[in-house]
Parts: C-alpha cells; sequence; structure tokens
C-alpha cells in the first residue's frame, strides 16, 4: 500500500513537472528571431517567416488576413521551427482586449517602431491584427 502511495505521487510529480516545463519552453524563444511556421499550402507545406514575442511564459504570434491565417483558425498541422526545432502548435485566438493590447505593445518593444508605422498605413487594406496564443500540441 505504502509502494503504491508513493508510486501515485511521484507520477502526480512528473506530470507537474513535464506541464511546466512545457509552459515555461516559451521564454527559452523570448529573444529569437528566426522563427518560421510550416504550414499547409496548395502544392504543400510552406515556410512562412514569422514574429513570436513571450509574454508570461507564453508564446503569441499575430498575422493579419494572410493566405497562411485560415491554417490557424481551422486546425491545421501548423509547425513552429525555432532554434533548429519544429513545435507543432495549436492557435488559440486571443479575445480579451488587455492580453490584446499587451502582445501587440511587446512586438513594437521586440522589433520596433518602423515596421509598425509602415503596417499602420496599411491597415485599412490589410484588416486588424489576429493575435494568437500558440500552444505546443
Amino acid at each position: 500500500m505504502r509502494f503504491a502511495v508513493s508510486a501515485l505521487a511521484l507520477a502526480g510529480a512528473l506530470a507537474l513537472a513535464s506541464a511546466h516545463a512545457a509552459h515555461a519552453a516559451w521564454s527559452d524563444y523570448k529573444d529569437e528571431q528566426e522563427i518560421f511556421a510550416v504550414v499547409p499550402g496548395d502544392d504543400g507545406p510552406r515556410e512562412v517567416k514569422i514574429w513570436l514575442v513571450v509574454l508570461d511564459d507564453q508564446g503569441f504570434i499575430r498575422t493579419r488576413n494572410t493566405s497562411w491565417r485560415p491554417a490557424l483558425e481551422n486546425g491545421a498541422d501548423v509547425v513552429l521551427k525555432i532554434q533548429g526545432k519544429e513545435i507543432p502548435i495549436r492557435a488559440i485566438p486571443v479575445k480579451d482586449p488587455d492580453v490584446y493590447n499587451r502582445v501587440n505593445e511587446a512586438y513594437t518593444a521586440k522589433y520596433g517602431v518602423t515596421p509598425h508605422v509602415f503596417l499602420s498605413v496599411m491597415r485599412p487594406f490589410m484588416g486588424p491584427w489576429n493575435v494568437y496564443r500558440v500552444e505546443e500540441k
């Protein structure tokens, strides 16, 4: 009986440790600039260079009305390539306005103002940002 209780406690501790490790992994990529999303395309998978920010140990990506956005929203197999690793992801749309604004501020802080000035001019033609929290599948 004591062995079963000890084994159960150990299994629970290992599950918590592995959940924490998966959750904290996004922090390892917070400074990374070379990130690619591998998305399905008409002629097979294709790579798209993207930007990623990390807030509170969670990864966030964003896109406008791009050709690869539907893959994020329809649950297609999307993989992020970061530091030579391939990470299958699930993209969860961010609905909370405070988180949405914090993510956009983090993008400006990480990638600078210039791309944002250009994109803000183009915004009427491109639509608003679509912001997603990413989880490893």
